[in-house]
């Protein structure tokens, strides 16, 4: 995976007052990371997911939210195929010193989020290990401050 300056992140205007981006950079991303760690994702291409961009981020508890994977709404359902989205904040990733690995790990944390339940075998979310995986610390040493 690219480790140069980003070039995948849209820009402000490219929002043009929205609040999300259709976002196949990342979807192709997504992709490139479900190949490359199949023992973890070799499941989730069954899943009608959608990768989007959003232009700013959230806050939790102070903290801020780089991105997220949620499942769609029962009621949205009826109205798109999108079963769950990812989204990764736009506006964390702009800036000369910041490189595609960021938002490499971002996507990467966010799949490890989505597990595959060996009873039903329907998706669900998982928490997180620590305050990171376990997973993500192995793949990206020196990031989850550990």
């Amino acid at each position: 995976m690219d480790r140069t300056v980003t070039t995948l992140v849209p820009t402000e205007s490219e929002f043009n007052n929205e609040d999300y981006l259709d976002a196949p950079e990342l979807q192709s991303l997504a992709t490139q990371l479900i190949e490359k760690y199949p023992g973890l994702f070799n499941w989730i291409p069954s899943l009608r997911l959608t990768y989007l961009w959003k232009r700013k981020a959230s806050k939790y508890r102070g903290r801020i939210v780089a991105g997220q994977v949620q499942k769609t709404p029962k009621l949205m359902r009826h109205f798109v195929t999108t079963e769950w989205v990812i989204w990764i904040a736009a506006d964390q990733f702009i800036g000369a010193d910041v490189t595609d690995i960021g938002i490499e790990q971002t996507l990467f944390h966010e799949l490890l989020h989505l597990i595959e339940n060996p009873k039903t075998g329907k998706a669900t979310l998982r928490a997180h290990d620590h305050e990171y995986f376990t997973a993500e610390a192995e793949q990206y040493p020196g990031t989850c401050g550990v």
